[in-house]
């Protein structure tokens, strides 16, 4: 109608429709950084149910930001040969005798990714391997640093980066690249109910 405001296009999720495997999200750049990840995903399990889709799983993942949301949500990794750290723009101290441990926002906060070592260093020769979990090609998790600050995050190299940073291992969570993610079981799918309740307060 005339003189309706246009409406704006915040952003998108993918899926397939026969299953409701999540394959992912995109959040325009002027609109990122305010949880609207997670009302989209709210938005998405909801639009499953009403078309009585399973969306018990999600296609293989390379992106930090995805796998953080993942596990948020209950998700567990299917495969996890390519193991990194997760930084937020916080850090942690240590608790000294008579003081507890606070966390500290960093200046000029973001996120920062460390990359780890497969668990096992000869699973490119593995004979058998879970269906879904071989990944061709390089055995690094590797990703240009243009294509990590575009997604908000920066990438160290060792763990000389962490400190740099002001970061310890201790601060970062551990996840998984280069797998897809899944609810194996009613526990998890109870932890993304929990998690969708929190979002839709």
């Amino acid at each position: 109608a005339e003189g309706k405001p246009k409406e704006k296009e915040l952003g998108f999720v993918y899926f397939e429709a026969a299953s409701g495997t999540l394959h992912g999200f995109h959040v325009g750049s002027e609109h990122r950084g305010h949880g609207l990840m997670k009302l989209m995903l709210l938005y998405y399990v909801l639009f499953c149910r009403e078309f009585e889709l399973p969306a018990l799983d999600t296609a293989r993942n390379k992106k930090p930001m995805f796998a953080k949301l993942y596990h948020d949500m209950g998700y567990e990794p299917l495969c996890v040969d390519f193991p990194f750290l997760f930084f937020s723009g916080q850090k942690s101290s240590q608790a000294t005798d008579g003081q507890a441990a606070h966390v500290t926002n960093l200046p000029n906060a973001c996120h920062w990714v460390l990359p780890l070592p497969p668990p096992d260093p000869t699973w490119a020769s593995a004979s058998k391997r879970k269906e879904g979990t071989k990944w061709e090609g390089n055995t690094l998790w590797n990703i240009s640093r243009q294509s990590a600050r575009s997604q908000g995050f920066e990438i160290l190299d060792t763990s000389r980066g962490l400190a740099a940073e002001g970061l310890s291992e201790c601060d970062g969570l551990k996840l998984y690249a280069k797998t897809a993610w899944w609810l194996p079981d009613s526990e998890a799918l109870s932890r993304r109910e929990s998690f969708l309740e929190k979002v839709s307060r």
